[in-house]
């Protein structure tokens, strides 16, 4: 379970005044360069798309921080996979870390902003042979990189055919990329969303995709208030993952009108902008970077009141112990008393399998109080500010960076 990275270090170049190149923004989808000077939403992906293009072409240049392609804190089974891919997969992948829950073994799964394809060719061993990844995203080059390595990785991975195939679309407008109804188990999405002019549009086309009981498992850089106009219009903040940051309590308002169970909080990591000059443009905004898990409502999986869980330790790559998010942890063959809405998601999705419930008869719980515990367990900031977890990876020379485009 990875953060998006932001703040990455620039090259020298880029000190004397150019935009930073970030490395946020998953596979293809980040860099939003002039995004927020009037432009439509169409010409908002213009620009995004040859942007990339120039860079996966060798049009560009400059050094393009990135983010190592494994981690030790990744598990070993997610490692291990990244560790085969293409090294030009690799390089060109311009994203941070991995988004890639659990149990997926035979699933149907989507990347929104799938770029050069890292992500999805390591899914694609993860599903394995009766499992079946589609990566979305916008860009030729990007695309055409991928499509190049399927053979490779399908050999790679020891799959007797290819189980993976790449779109060209828009992750708000799925359907004309010819992606159906009730179709996917998963979705994964790292550092994507917040970059999108119709955030909103896209949960919902996620929500339709998605199978009932289906998951939408992804990280993004979120802030607690609306940004001033000043921090939207600045290309560099865009750049940095900040300027498109969702407002959590906005993707919780919005998960709920498409029809998701209302989101878990998996991980979260406050950060700052430890720069006067920038902290005079974002006027108090706070930033994080979190993982959700977004279910789309199944029914018949409902309790009157809360159930006892106990997880059977049959998750081979969770072993003994599974963290559905950062209040549930369960432990092989011990119960765990949990809320209704809690049950009722691990019920709906491919997780159920893997566990017994027992209806705790004649316990029952306000509905009013089960929502609001839930809201407030969805904070990101709350949650973050609690557990101390916080990531400061700026340095002197985004200082520099940001006093030079700010003094503009």
């Amino acid at each position: 379970m990875q953060q998006c990275c932001v703040g990455q270090s620039q090259s020298s170049d880029q000190l004397k005044g150019e935009i930073p190149r970030s490395c946020c923004g998953g596979g293809g989808g980040g860099g939003y360069p002039a995004v927020a000077r009037g432009q439509s939403d169409d010409a908002v992906r213009d620009t995004v798309r040859e942007f990339y293009g120039q860079l996966v072409a060798g049009e560009d240049s400059r050094p393009i921080p990135q983010c190592p392609t494994t981690d030790k804190s990744w598990p070993k089974h997610i490692r291990d996979a990244a560790a085969q891919c293409h090294d030009e997969v690799v390089s060109k992948y311009f994203g941070c870390g991995l988004a890639i829950p659990d149990c997926l073994d035979g699933m149907q799964v989507l990347d929104l902003g799938s770029g050069s394809g890292r992500d999805c060719f390591v899914i694609s061993k993860l599903v394995g042979e009766n499992g079946h990844v589609i990566g979305i995203d916008m860009t030729d080059e990007q695309l055409s990189l991928a499509n190049k390595y399927i053979d490779y990785h399908t050999k790679k991975f020891g799959l007797s055919k290819p189980n993976v195939e790449f779109r060209k679309g828009y992750i708000e407008k799925l359907g004309e990329a010819d992606l159906k109804d009730n179709t996917f188990d998963v979705i994964v999405s790292n550092c994507v969303v917040n970059l999108s002019p119709d955030k909103k549009a896209v949960l919902q086309e996620a929500h339709r995709v998605l199978k009932p009981g289906g998951e939408l498992y992804f990280a993004d850089i979120y802030t607690n208030q609306t940004l001033s106009e000043k921090a939207r219009q600045s290309d560099l903040l865009w750049g940095e993952c900040i300027s498109g940051a969702l407002v959590w309590k906005d993707v919780i308002k919005y998960a709920q009108e498409v029809g998701f169970e209302i989101p878990r909080l998996v991980t979260s990591y406050t950060y700052a902008v430890p720069f006067e000059c920038v902290q005079n443009i974002l006027e108090g905004a706070e930033f994080c970077s979190a993982t959700y898990r977004l279910v789309k409502k199944r029914d018949g999986t409902s309790s009157p009141g809360p159930v006892k869980a106990t997880y059977k330790g049959s998750l081979a790559e969770c072993g003994q112990t599974f963290q559905f998010d950062v209040f549930y942890t369960f432990k092989a063959g011990i119960p765990v008393e949990v809320p209704n809405d809690v049950a009722s998601i691990l019920k709906a999705t491919r997780y159920g399998a893997h566990f017994d419930f027992e209806d705790m008869p004649g316990v029952t719980t306000n509905k009013d109080e089960d929502y609001a515990r839930s809201l407030d367990q969805a904070d990101p900031f709350a949650y973050a500010a609690k557990s101390a977890s916080s990531i400061n990876i700026f340095t002197e020379e985004h200082k520099k960076i940001f006093e030079a485009a700010t003094a503009k």
